[in-house]
């Protein structure tokens, strides 16, 4: 699919590797969590970084680096999602006191854009709202019996991932499964498996192909 490239690219060649530290509390997170990037993934993560109004500390200098001692490696597990290791308040402030700031607490607003993109995905599948779904007369019902399907994902399923830029919802892309931990899928973009890295979504977050769908208009 084409119009992919418009959502999700790779690291553009002129971008800075710089290795840097992501560090904040994300919307919805309960406690502060950091992680470093090298190499190509730096670009992306500083850019998931802003959009998550993450802070951004470029290890640049020793002090820096050394103030980065001890964090996780992070992952860039898909476009505007990073995963981090969890950190105490006091790195929490030396991080902040080398960047300058940034990496706050989210506000509530910063919640419901996040809880706003979640129910576009929704709203592109035609799936009632968090608030009908609560609704519903208990019992097995039309929905519990399609979420059957998203259990007997396997491997090299081809399925539709979410993307997002700058936390915005940018519609759903071929994905095709390599790996499961338990309720997290990983997977990697379709046709762009080389140029792209694998990353982790939850079931719930995957739609799934009509089975006589062929990949051709």
């Amino acid at each position: 699919m084409i119009p992919f490239r418009k959502h999700v690219q790779q690291t553009p060649a002129t971008a800075d590797t710089t290795p840097g530290a992501a560090f904040g509390r994300p919307a919805g997170a309960t406690g502060d969590v950091a992680g470093v990037f090298e190499g190509k993934a730096v670009e992306a993560a500083r850019q998931a970084a802003e959009a998550q109004k993450l802070g951004w500390l470029p290890l640049d200098t020793p002090e820096r680096r050394q103030a980065a001692e001890g964090l996780k490696k992070g992952v860039w597990a898909a476009p505007g999602r990073l995963e981090l290791g969890a950190i105490d308040a006091a790195t929490l402030s030396r991080l902040q006191a080398l960047a300058g700031g940034g990496g706050t607490t989210p506000t509530v607003e910063a919640d419901e854009a996040a809880g706003g993109v979640v129910q576009a995905a929704r709203d592109s599948l035609g799936e009632p709202s968090t608030t009908e779904a609560n609704a519903a007369s208990p019992g097995e019902t039309p929905t519990a019996r399609r979420a059957e399907l998203w259990r007997e994902l396997t491997d090299k399923w081809v399925v539709l991932a979410p993307s997002w830029e700058k936390r915005e919802f940018a519609g759903f892309w071929e994905a095709r499964i390599v790996g499961f931990d338990g309720d997290d899928v990983m997977l990697e973009w379709k046709d762009y498996e080389q140029s792209l890295p694998r990353f982790w979504l939850k079931r719930t977050q995957l739609a799934l192909l009509h089975p006589d769908y062929t990949g051709k208009r």
